[in-house]
């Protein structure tokens, strides 16, 4: 364990002591009561072992800007899903971005729902993973369900806490979720309750900082047909074909990159496994 990944499980475990101790005490139903199929699967994962994070890096390769140009360049290099940071102005407005320390699209194009959906028209097999900032969920999920199905069913609906499958279904009853644990604590100890509630929801994916693979029982997430994938949380795991590799090998099936494509994914797989 790296002196940088010890520090990230120990952040964790300070912040949602309360979240860790309800997971540990909830939910008692046995696992053995569910059919271990793939019934949670969603087609929207398929060949989607790569999530470029926050757009992906630009041409230049320049990081989180949710940009046009950075969703362009993803598109390009054949890749099939994109992850991006979601806001909503003071005069209701979503836009794609993270305002948090700085980020923000670095002199390229800021991008709102308008021109995401025109995007999207471009490109028809494209995915977009959401990461709604700042509270805006409900809001965000209000706003997507009310377009026209065909953008509905490839929006992946990200979730955080165990209630949010309820709030993005009541509002639209959208086809595809990954559930990210890093808000919560959940993944800690308690893995038999994220399939759990992941196969009663029908949620196929879930994602995790990439420092707490170890925490996980990854085989109980394969054996039932939920799919990880990891992010960093710390350091620069997810861009690195070696450490990538790694993850592989324990069971990881895909990853949210800044700069890795499928075919670098491949490639990782074909040469070393």
């Amino acid at each position: 364990m790296s002196v940088r990944s010890f520090l990230s499980d120990v952040k964790y475990l300070i912040r949602k002591p309360v979240h860790v101790w309800k997971d540990r005490t909830e939910d008692r139903e046995s696992l053995s009561l569910f059919s271990p199929l793939d019934s949670g699967l969603r087609f929207w994962s398929n060949g989607a072992g790569i999530i470029r994070h926050a757009g992906g890096e630009t041409r230049e390769h320049i990081r989180y800007t949710n940009s046009l140009e950075a969703f362009e360049y993803s598109a390009s290099l054949g890749c099939r899903a994109i992850e991006t940071d979601l806001d909503i102005t003071d005069s209701g407005e979503i836009i794609l971005i993270h305002s948090e320390g700085g980020k923000g699209p670095s002199g390229n194009t800021l991008m709102d729902l308008e021109m995401l959906l025109g995007f999207m028209d471009e490109h028809p097999d494209m995915y977009i993973v959401t990461d709604c900032k700042n509270g805006t969920f409900g809001q965000i999920c209000e706003t997507l369900g009310k377009l026209d199905r065909g953008y509905v069913s490839r929006f992946v609906i990200q979730l955080y806490r165990y209630g949010d499958f309820d709030i993005a279904d009541r509002a639209g009853h959208f086809e595809n979720y990954i559930f990210t644990l890093y808000d919560s604590g959940l993944y800690i100890w308690n893995s038999e309750r994220i399939v759990k509630h992941c196969l009663r929801k029908g949620i196929g994916a879930v994602t995790m900082p990439a420092g707490f693979v170890r925490m996980n029982e990854l085989e109980l997430y394969r054996r039932y047909g939920i799919r990880v994938y990891i992010h960093s949380a710390a350091g620069n795991e997810v861009n690195e074909p070696k450490e990538v590799l790694k993850f592989i090998k324990k069971g990881v099936y895909g990853f949210y990159s800044d700069e890795l494509t499928e075919k670098d994914l491949r490639e990782i797989k074909e040469n070393h496994i």
